[in-house]
């Protein structure tokens, strides 16, 4: 609950104009911020998605190399490829944060379970542009790290936040 109660009186209208902490007050934002922990289980679950779908696309492209001798050595010469690994783990992340947060307006299948959904800082939803910029700051290397410090990369530099589910 703000403290502050304060008003300003416009002359020329002699109307009375509720300061930003009234406005603010009549809101009732009531935020809870995400935990660490359920940060971490977010990650968790959502590396185990993007892991298993990796695992899924493996299997199914090998079944349907070996159909010939041809699509064979080009799926083991692709599969022995680190860079063409690397692209495509990359690609698919990509795929994955936006297809779940640009759609669903900030949630992934970690946030489902957790019960959390990201947002702008300014406590509205996440469009898909924000869902973009959230999922090309995932890609500096380290940045799962910076989670255990507060706030990740991802929040900071693209102005989110993740706060349980109807706490706002």
């Amino acid at each position: 609950m703000l403290l502050f109660h304060n008003t300003e009186i416009y002359p020329m209208e002699n109307q009375i104009v509720p300061s930003i902490f009234e406005e603010l007050e009549q809101q009732s934002l009531h935020v809870v911020y995400a935990t660490t922990g359920q940060r971490f289980l977010n990650y968790l679950i959502d590396a185990i998605v993007l892991y298993g779908l990796l695992f899924l696309i493996a299997f199914v492209a090998g079944a349907f190399a070996g159909s010939s001798d041809i699509n064979a050595s080009f799926a083991d010469s692709l599969a022995n490829n680190k860079i063409f690994q690397y692209i495509f783990t990359l690609v698919l992340q990509i795929v994955y944060y936006l297809t779940f947060e640009g759609l669903s307006h900030g949630r992934t299948l970690g946030k489902l379970v957790t019960k959390t959904v990201a947002m702008k800082a300014d406590f509205t939803p996440l469009t898909a542009g924000d869902a973009a910029i959230r999922t090309l700051c995932r890609l500096i290397p380290f940045e799962p790290l910076s989670g255990f410090g507060g706030f990740p990369w991802h929040d900071k530099l693209s102005k989110t936040i993740v706060v349980q589910k109807g706490t706002r």
